[in-house]
């Protein structure tokens, strides 16, 4: 038994079970106001997108803002999906106007549901 689970016994007579990833994963997206994900690079295995799809199939669509970088190609099977679910989706061209874009949207957003 880690330290951790040790102290979660004695002190709070609590018993910590790990959760599967997914399941980590629905529970912030539950918790979450916006989903934000960007896509700044293609060196990347696209993890991101296998993780944008699963929370659209989780019932998120309508929390998730996908940024990406001006220049970076998205396959047009993922466009078709990501319009089929309304994700909105915005480009940028520098980390500055990144940024602003992402303040601009979270501003709009969480005022929005409040």
């Amino acid at each position: 038994m880690c330290i951790r689970d040790r102290l979660m016994r004695e002190k709070f007579d609590t018993i910590v079970f790990k959760a599967p990833v997914l399941q980590k994963f629905k529970l912030l997206a539950e918790v979450s106001k916006a989903i934000i994900a960007i896509r700044d690079k293609e060196e990347t295995r696209g993890g991101e997108i296998a993780e944008l799809v699963y929370l659209i199939y989780s019932g998120f669509s309508e929390k998730i803002c996908l940024f990406k970088r001006e220049g970076i190609t998205l396959s047009s099977m993922l466009m078709e999906f990501l319009d089929y679910a309304n994700v909105v989706l915005r480009s940028y061209r520098n980390t500055n106007e990144l940024v602003s874009s992402v303040i601009r949207y979270l501003n709009y957003r969480l005022r929005k549901r409040s």
